[in-house]
């Protein structure tokens, strides 16, 4: 009984997931723009749904929202994503935190390793000038 409650409970979920993401999606190609999530994320049904999974719209700005949502830095969200986005946001705050600070530490990342790079390529530079001298 209580298998069939969760199922239950989970299938509305992601009818009302697919519902919003429909709604928002204005072009219907199939994807969420980032300015098409910004546009609907003023709509208050959005806002009441995100706050009835645990996420606090207000704490988090539209950009910084999407952002958290967009786990491949596309750009643009599919059905697919968004529904895998939220449900690892969905909870409490905490969770979102999390979920933020992994996608900073990701960013970071890729900045130390690009920056990295260019100063090998510095260093390599300076080697070659130096034997040339």
């Amino acid at each position: 009984l209580v298998f069939m409650e969760q199922m239950t409970d989970r299938q509305r979920w992601l009818r009302e997931l697919k519902s919003l993401f429909s709604d928002a999606d204005e072009d219907g190609d199939g994807l969420l723009s980032r300015e098409e999530f910004k546009d609907r994320l003023e709509d208050v049904k959005m806002q009441a749904w995100f706050r009835k999974i645990g996420i606090e719209v207000e704490t988090y700005s539209a950009d910084g929202l999407f952002r958290l949502l967009d786990f491949d830095d596309s750009g643009s969200l599919d059905i697919n994503e968004f529904a895998t986005s939220l449900d690892s946001l969905h909870g409490t705050a905490r969770s979102i935190d999390v979920v933020k600070v992994i996608r900073d530490t990701r960013r970071l990342k890729a900045d130390i390793e690009e920056v990295s790079t260019s100063v090998a390529e510095v260093i390599t530079m300076l080697h070659r000038l130096e034997d040339r001298g």
